[in-house]
């Protein structure tokens, strides 16, 4: 049931509308004789409609009574009343009523303009509560809510524009959007052709901030139609700068770590990096200066003007003294007394507006023209390896405002990365020349030890030669000399007449000395050359010496051959079976072995000797190091090229490993012999 208030001051009229009302189903909550009255009653019982009479007892006539009610209480307001003259109905229409209706009227009329004003009223309250929810929501966004007409020009933009680009809605109404990228007139393309319905959805834009700086903004937009007619574009606009800066970012770090992998040559590396500098981050120019000689000359630079780098004091940023002569060397040498605001905590220099920092911290002042005076935004910062300053980036922007600390942060990093790059890659330069003079010290001394190793070469076969001489001449000359005199005692004694004969005691004793004197000879002469110039020389020496041996201690000592075993060297067969000589006397002195065994083998292009036997072994490791004749056979394995290597066991014996070269040696054999040795 709607509830409405009465107000007539005429008591007889008011009482009529009452019935007539309450008759038809509604209920009257007062009858009010004035317009003060009217207002308390709004206040404190509210009802859905007024009926109010223009003429009024009091101060307050209806037309003012119902401009508060609508004003303060939002209720629907139908004039009943006599008044029809044109200046009252021109008041009237200033308050906005819900109907006017002139006495007399029929019922039938009053029903119908009660129950329009209250579905009106129903309406818009609901429309309005409509608009206040979409208010807030554009109020509170922190999208841009647009709306443009057919030729782009924005009707309204939301409050979130303010944070975004720097206008306020009330600036940007009656712009049209291309006004906010007039350096990319390309982007309105995509625009127009949603607004002539050609396309609809998502588009980005680079626009241009109040600041005259730069966001990029994400466009979702549809068109207005009514009917077949494009009336406008409806849509809104999201901030995505700090995600483009982040894909930049990243894509830039990946790119430049993948270069750092892949190029070592710092020329390379530093002229890639400022062209992905360049066509990732946007900047107009790019420089790189690197430290050479105590000096800082431009490295690698793109879109600084020649006039500016051909100038000479912007060759270096010091002087030959150190004396810092612009902002890079402050830069380099640290120092942040000049506008230290403009410095970061790790040393680099920024700035959005580089004109304005000239003039507010005298920068006009540097020694040196700035090579970076014609640009909006700038930032040097620092290459760094080890806490040692290498070189200096350059990042430069025609515009301003292109800066913040997180993009600086992050340029520190790349910078970092750079720094330790070009001093990796000095060092490297610096290991290889140094490398490269060790091999030529190498290679002169590996000339130098051949030389040493032909020449013990040419000694050995000198000496090995000069015992052969030696023997032989002892074998056919003072041996067969001696032979002879023997002969002649024989027949001097025969000639005495026999053993019973006078003297012939003492030709007995010359005899037994010629004799003896006859084997002394050949012995020496077997020991100055001990292995037959003969196919299996070597193998028949050890098998000599291994029966001698057998014979004279008692001890069995074998020696065993694989097929295919020769030795065609004669310095090299010479020196096995001295090692070997000396392995089995060692075996037999020290050892106390049961049996001694001397093992020849091949092993592809490799001879093997082995010495072993099953005496005592060794018990420390002094023995290994100290005695045994270990000194001499490592001394000569070393000069036959060959590996010495020995096994001790406590209780088990000792093998002795001669592995060398086949025979003849061939050219670039070892360079010394290895020794290694294992207790067991």
């Amino acid at each position: 049931m709607k509830r409405i208030l009465i107000v007539e001051d005429e008591a007889l009229v008011a009482i009529s509308i009452r019935k007539k009302l309450e008759k038809n189903g509604y209920e009257i909550i007062d009858i009010s004789t004035s317009g003060e009255e009217a207002l308390r009653t709004c206040a404190s019982r509210r009802p859905d409609l007024v009926l109010m009479d223009i003429k009024l007892k009091g101060n307050m006539d209806g037309i003012d009574a119902a401009e508060r009610i609508r004003e303060l209480y939002d209720l629907p307001v139908i004039y009943l009343t006599a008044f029809s003259n044109v200046e009252i109905l021109e008041r009237a229409k200033i308050s906005a009523p819900y109907g006017y209706i002139v006495k007399p009227y029929n019922d039938r009329e009053l029903f119908s303009n009660i129950e329009i004003a209250l579905y009106k009223h129903a309406l818009e309250s609901r429309l309005r509560e409509s608009e206040e929810r979409y208010r807030l929501i554009a109020e509170n966004s922190s999208d841009i809510i647009l709306q443009m007409g057919g030729d782009l020009v924005i009707t309204y933009a939301s409050p979130a524009v303010l944070p975004i680009l720097g206008y306020s809605p009330q600036e940007l109404a009656g712009k049209s959007i291309t006004d906010l990228f007039p350096e990319a007139p390309g982007q309105g393309l995509r625009l127009e052709e949603i607004v002539s319905g050609q396309s609809g959805g998502l588009v980005e834009l680079l626009v241009r901030t109040r600041d005259h700086g730069s966001r990029y903004l994400e466009l979702n937009l549809a068109p207005i139609r009514h009917k077949d007619t494009i009336m406008g574009v409806q849509g809104t606009a999201r901030d995505v700068t700090e995600r483009k800066l982040q894909d930049m970012r990243q894509r830039l770090a990946l790119a430049i770590l993948d270069m750092l992998n892949r190029i070592r040559n710092t020329g390379d590396v530093v002229r890639g990096i400022v062209n992905l500098i360049r066509e990732h981050a946007g900047f107009e120019a790019v420089g790189v200066r690197l430290k050479e000689n105590g000096l800082f000359p431009v490295y690698e630079q793109f879109g600084y003007r020649a006039e500016h780098l051909a100038a000479e004091e912007c060759r270096s940023p010091l002087d030959q003294d150190g004396t810092v002569r612009c902002l890079c060397g402050m830069v380099i040498q640290g120092e942040r007394e000049h506008c230290p605001e403009s410095f970061t905590a790790e040393g680099s220099f920024f700035s959005n507006d580089f004109g304005e920092y000239l003039e507010r911290c005298g920068g006009e002042q540097l020694p040196g023209k700035p090579i970076c005076g014609i640009y909006g935004s700038v930032a040097i910062i620092p290459l760094v390896s080890d806490d040692q300053t290498v070189g200096v980036l350059h990042l430069c922007h025609g515009r301003v405002n292109m800066f913040d600390a997180e993009s600086i942060s992050f340029f520190e990093g790349i910078a970092a990365s750079i720094g330790v790059a070009v001093e990796q890659e000095r060092s490297r330069s610096e290991l290889r020349k140094s490398l490269a003079e060790k091999e030529r010290l190498l290679k002169k001394e590996k000339k130098i030890l051949a030389r040493e190793r032909e020449l013990q070469r040419e000694i050995m076969n000198a000496i090995q030669s000069e015992r052969q001489r030696i023997g032989r001449d002892l074998h056919d000359g003072l041996g067969q000399n001696l032979t002879a005199i023997a002969f002649l005692s024989e027949a001097l004694t025969r000639k005495l007449g026999g053993p019973e004969s006078a003297g012939s005691a003492e030709l007995e004793e010359i005899n037994s000395m010629i004799s003896g004197a006859i084997m002394q000879t050949r012995l020496i002469a077997k020991m100055l050359s001990p292995v037959p110039i003969e196919r299996d020389g070597l193998v028949t020496a050890l098998e000599g010496m291994a029966a001698h041996v057998t014979k004279l201690y008692r001890i069995p000592c074998r020696v065993r051959r694989s097929n295919g075993f020769e030795v065609k060297d004669d310095i090299v067969a010479e020196n096995l079976f001295y090692i070997a000589t000396e392995a089995v006397n060692n075996a037999i002195k020290h050892g106390g072995p049961e049996h001694v065994d001397i093992i020849l083998s091949q092993e592809g292009q490799r001879l093997v000797m082995e010495v072993r036997d099953d005496g005592a072994g060794m018990k420390t490791a002094q023995d290994i190091e100290g005695g045994l004749g270990l000194g001499i056979m490592k001394y000569r394995a070393m000069m036959i090229h060959a590996e010495f290597s020995l096994e001790a066991s406590n209780g088990r014996g000792v093998a002795i490993r001669i592995t060398c070269n086949g025979s003849p040696l061939r050219e670039g054999a070892a360079e010394s012999s290895g020794y290694k040795e294992r207790r067991i």
